[in-house]
Formats: structure tokens, sequence, C-alpha cells
């Protein structure tokens, strides 16, 4: 049986470690209401003058491996969880 799409997939909240190297909280998981995609939430842990406090970005984009000078690398890294 097919899980429903309205059930929370498993992510780990923690601190993470963006690949240009600032340092971020991902705080919560919540369905995104116009595409119905679970996405993170999260904070950065640096000084971010005229920024947003909080930013959101699909799961699967949050934890993709990009390409970065033809090596593949963790777009975020996990380094601590709740």
């Amino acid at each position: 049986m097919a899980q429903s799409k309205f059930v929370a997939p498993v992510f780990k909240l923690g601190t993470y470690k963006h690949y240009k190297g600032d340092i971020y909280e991902a705080v919560m998981i919540a369905m995104d209401e116009a595409t119905l995609t679970w996405s993170v939430v999260y904070e950065p842990l640096y000084d971010h003058p005229g920024m947003p406090d909080r930013w959101i970005r699909s799961i699967d984009n949050f934890l993709e491996t990009i390409e970065i000078e033809g090596k593949p690398v963790k777009r975020f890294t996990l380094l601590d969880s709740n």
C-alpha cells in the first residue's frame, strides 16, 4: 500500500553546513500548500543583516548532491541532530 503524501518523511532536524560554508539550523519540516511538497524550514546561524530570518527549500533539494568543479558535493551536510 502506498504511503499517504500527507505523512511526513523522515528528516533529521539539526545543524547543517551549506557547501559554501555557512551554518544553518533546520528547525522544522512543512508541506508547501501549493505544490504539496515537503520542505525544510531553516535559519542562518550567522549574522545576516537585510536577509530573511528563515528560508524554505524542498527536502529533496536540501538533501541533494550537486556538482562543484566536477566533484559531487552535498548541498547541506548534517553537523549535529536534535
